[in-house]
């Protein structure tokens, strides 16, 4: 496109392009303008005849915008991490005294969302002893909120069988979406919980707070989907390999250690991290 414009527009001057190379420079701008706003289907014209070169260009225009964000974003969190209120109470995988911790904003029916559940796993089990990861919830609809409140309530009467619930209900998301009451009862069948207590404890008002407090908390970091997390005061949005997290852990432990984030872009942290 860049090749054809330049050509396409000195053929249409009358002077050709000759006699517009000797002209001054923003005299020949003022030309083009006005050659353009006359006769804009000139540009429409060769857009037409370079499609894929402009979708390249409207594709690396994106890219470029969303990267320059996400630094900005995490020159910011490195200034001022984000806090997320970590409850010991609550099931968590990991040491609950481990200083780096990763949080989870979830919804048991996003398939992303199950994914990155996978995930999670495997990042506490690299890294024995030294990471604490609690789930949240950022449920999208009623049905999400359902097992959200199940998954608390579980967590009230048996922790680790709360952790065995996500797991099979993120493995189960095609299966509750076909036949929801089905399923949910053929998963809490399998893990012995006290039913009368799970039913009693789901319809408690904390229940029901701790869900809209994880909600409001999600909302006020700027996340707007699902999964999103908070690694170690540093946010993250979507579904990434296990390397991601690795690295903005990295990144957390730098700035805690040798005060990058102080007068230092994300991105040179991030250099000074891989080194």
């Amino acid at each position: 496109m860049r090749r054809h414009l330049p050509t396409l527009l000195c053929l249409l001057l009358l002077a050709g392009c000759a006699n517009a190379a000797s002209k001054d420079p923003e005299a020949l701008r003022e030309e083009f303008r006005a050659m353009l706003r006359a006769h804009p289907e000139i540009v429409l014209d060769v857009l037409r005849e370079n499609k894929l070169a402009l979708y390249e260009i409207v594709e690396q225009g994106a890219a470029a915008k969303q990267a320059e964000e996400e630094r900005r974003r995490l020159d910011g969190e490195l200034r001022t991490p984000l806090t997320p209120h970590f409850d010991a109470s609550r099931p968590t995988l990991g040491d609950v005294t481990a200083r780096a911790y990763v949080v989870a904003y979830s919804d048991f029916l996003c398939p992303y969302c199950g994914r990155a559940a996978k995930t999670m796993h495997q990042l506490v089990e690299k890294h024995p002893g030294t990471i604490r990861f609690q789930f949240k919830h950022f449920p999208r609809n009623d049905a999400a909120l359902t097992l959200a409140k199940v998954y608390e309530a579980i967590g009230l009467q048996a922790p680790a069988k709360a952790w065995i619930f996500h797991d099979r209900i993120f493995e189960k998301q095609e299966e509750f979406q076909r036949d929801p009451q089905k399923t949910l009862d053929a998963i809490l069948d399998t893990l012995g919980l006290d039913m009368a207590r799970l039913t009693a404890d789901m319809n408690r008002p904390e229940i029901a707070k701790r869900i809209e407090d994880d909600t409001r908390e999600a909302q006020q970091f700027g996340f707007r989907g699902t999964p999103s997390f908070v690694v170690d005061g540093l946010s993250i949005r979507g579904a990434w390999p296990i390397e991601r997290y690795e690295e903005l852990l990295r990144l957390a432990a730098t700035r805690q250690t040798e005060g990058c984030g102080e007068g230092k872009s994300g991105a040179e942290c991030l250099e000074k991290d891989a080194k």
